[in-house]
């Protein structure tokens, strides 16, 4: 073989080795980006699915539901979940409380009803038993009543501790631990972290609203991050459950729509009742003052001022002239 030939078989080898070099760099980059589309692909599927399993949950009532879910990695935003920094569809309820993480092996969901007194809609409530509760209380009045109401209506699968010193319970390392302090002043635990929440809860005379401020650890002192209040145990429960002040303020303004939005239909239809009834005064009267109460009611959550302690005053006035209205044998307003 000349000189020549030589020289042309090695470029050809050399040649060979470039373009297989190339070709395999295509099929690999390929594999991974079709590795990486398909986990992102996965993950969409799944949260997807978690989406729909909760919001079949959501509609029933007083349901309590664990969902087993191995390597459960998730955030929320009081919108939707994100995982591995893929967000899901945006949630078909805005009335979900949980904590900005949730990790584990499964998810503890479960709703309850809210009344205002009429029904506004239902909250869900999702945690995991990686994340611990501490509910520290005494034994005056207002935090034993505080107490008896979370363990009534908490699940069993909620991983929460009863303790009246702050300082005793023990560090059990979870991923998200919440110190929950009821009609009490704060605390200091015995031990430290960035994990670490705290919610202070107040109870007002009426016996169902109150008071909350959210607090995050700040070094070994807790450092106040946001305040607001409650009504009823649903709202109570979601301060405690989320543990947080933006989660908890997005929901609870939610729940404020939802009272817009549920006043403005029952306002559509005690106006029809009224106009049923314009041939007898004493009825029609009847109808007027639920109306005003109503009307009131829903300009107040339109123009997002509508107070705690006014929803209380509405509950209790509409309560009774409900009342009236099944003495009289005339239909309802809710």
């Amino acid at each position: 073989m000349g000189r020549r030939g030589a020289i042309e078989l090695q470029f050809n080898w050399i040649f060979i080795l470039v373009a297989g070099v190339l070709i395999l760099s295509l099929v690999v980059g390929f594999s991974l980006g079709w590795i990486k589309i398909s986990g992102k692909t996965s993950t969409l599927s799944s949260l997807g699915n978690l989406k729909t399993r909760i919001t079949a949950t959501g509609v029933v009532e007083g349901e309590s539901k664990f969902m087993e879910i191995p390597n459960l990695d998730l955030k929320y935003d009081c919108s939707q979940f994100k995982s591995s920094g893929v967000s899901g569809p945006g949630l078909a309820t805005n009335l979900l409380f949980a904590p900005p993480e949730l990790k584990g092996t499964g998810l503890q969901v479960w709703t309850y009803s809210w009344f205002v007194p009429f029904y506004a809609g239902n909250f869900i409530f999702a945690t995991t038993p990686e994340a611990k509760y501490n509910v520290i209380y005494d034994n005056s009045g207002p935090s034993q009543s505080l107490m008896n109401t979370l363990k009534k209506f908490l699940p069993a699968k909620v991983n929460v501790q009863y303790a009246s010193d702050a300082a005793a319970v023990p560090d059990e390392n979870n991923y998200y631990t919440v110190f929950v302090f009821l009609n009490l002043p704060l605390a200091n635990p015995g031990f430290s972290g960035k994990r670490l929440k705290a919610v202070e809860v107040t109870l007002n005379a009426d016996n169902i609203s109150g008071s909350v401020k959210f607090y995050k650890q700040n070094g070994v002192a807790w450092e106040q991050v946001g305040d607001g209040n409650w009504l009823k145990k649903e709202q109570l429960m979601g301060a405690l459950v989320s543990g947080d002040y933006n989660i908890y303020s997005c929901v609870f303004n939610s729940s404020m729509t939802a009272v817009e939005v549920v006043s403005g239909v029952l306002l559509e239809k005690v106006k029809l009742l009224k106009d049923s009834y314009q041939s007898n005064p004493k009825y029609s009267n009847l109808y007027t003052n639920v109306e005003g109460e109503i009307q009131q009611m829903n300009t107040l959550a339109a123009s997002h001022s509508l107070a705690i302690s006014q929803i209380v005053g509405f509950i209790r006035r509409l309560n009774e002239a409900n009342k009236i209205l099944v003495y009289e044998s005339v239909p309802q307003v809710y």
